[in-house]
């Protein structure tokens, strides 16, 4: 699940006293509900209850059905809160928490769709603009992506008094209010665009303020890795994966980290947490032929067919490639499951 920080009150609202004394009538018929930022399940097999008489206790009641682990109502029960005559105040917060389920369930496009109409209602919120930037960033519309995240950094430096016209990205304040991944993905985005430094000076801004951050180390490290510091590349993945033993890209970033330096039985280990072991060792071994070192790639891939022979016709074929000696340009386009890059991190 995607964590916010700063912002727990969008999710955490507590709202008393909004449903009333029970009733024994039956809810009135409703007319059939549509909405083309819902995907779900057919809305008619979703709630018999009345509607909701106010917009807060729509939302109480979409907070409720999330945390019981029904994202569908939930969604349903934000956007009919929309329809309310008192709605108004609580806008954009109804389309960001249908924006973050959509994300959360990976309908990106959807989710965007959901968080630009919050930012529409309330551009002066970060978490909108922030949120909206992230899934800009994962669909790869890198300069919108960028836009939109110096809007959500503008506006939650201003929150906390800043009244510059000029914004300088090395010269920060962050809060418990400030969204912490707005100010990771514009890490993110400078180092694809080559500004190492600026990233790894975001990263530690972040770090300053919650220090217990694995995605802000991860991201560290995989920026000291473009830098040619594996070493610091290593120890900041490692420290990622000490504070969550679940981040897939972790154990990825930190293999290729191992690879890299030529430490294969390490980067073995390291593959076979997140792989069955018969794949670690074709990874490994596919891995140390693109290092162009073929005897220790064939030794690998050995291990992989022995492992599971009647399976892994992939480590055979890698084997092949090692004994015919192909060129690391060949190799990079023979095996397209295998990844061969550290790569940035933008979810668990």
């Amino acid at each position: 699940m995607i964590r916010w920080h700063g912002m727990q009150w969008l999710w955490g609202l507590t709202l008393l006293g909004l449903f009333g004394c029970a009733s024994s009538e039956a809810p009135p018929s409703q007319a059939p509900f549509s909405h083309e930022l819902y995907d779900g399940k057919p809305m008619v097999s979703l709630s018999n209850d009345f509607p909701p008489a106010t917009a807060a206790e729509a939302l109480a009641r979409g907070d409720l059905a999330y945390r019981k682990g029904d994202p569908d109502l939930a969604i349903y029960e934000y956007l009919r809160g929309l329809t309310l005559p008192d709605a108004a105040p609580l806008t954009g917060t109804f389309y960001f928490k249908v924006g973050y389920i959509h994300q959360h369930k990976g309908n990106l496009p959807l989710a965007q769709q959901a968080y630009e109409r919050a930012v529409a209602a309330d551009p002066k919120q970060p978490l909108f603009g922030a949120s909206l930037g992230e899934v800009l960033l994962k669909q790869g519309a890198k300069e919108p992506a960028k836009q939109q995240l110096l809007l959500a950094v503008q506006a939650d430096q201003r929150r906390q008094g800043w009244a510059g016209s000029q914004l300088d990205l090395t010269q920060l304040q962050l809060d418990a209010g400030s969204p912490l991944r707005a100010y990771l993905c514009l890490g993110i985005l400078a180092d694809l665009q080559g500004d190492g430094t600026l990233a790894r000076r975001l990263y530690q801004q972040v770090l300053a303020k919650q220090p217990s951050y694995p995605l802000a180390y991860l991201n560290l490290g995989y920026s000291l890795y473009l830098s040619g510091d594996l070493a610091g590349a290593e120890q900041q993945t490692s420290h990622a994966l000490s504070l969550d033993k679940n981040l897939t890209r972790g154990w990825s970033n930190l293999g290729l980290i191992l690879v890299r330096s030529g430490r294969y039985e390490e980067a073995l280990e390291v593959f076979s947490h997140i792989m069955p072991l018969h794949e670690a060792m074709n990874d490994t071994g596919y891995l140390a032929l693109l290092n162009g070192e073929p005897k220790v790639a064939a030794y690998y891939l050995q291990r992989a067919i022995d492992t599971c022979p009647t399976y892994y016709e992939k480590a055979q074929r890698n084997l092949k490639r090692a004994q015919q000696g192909l060129s690391a340009s060949q190799l990079a386009l023979a095996d397209s499951d295998v990844a061969v890059e550290v790569q940035p991190a933008l979810s668990q």
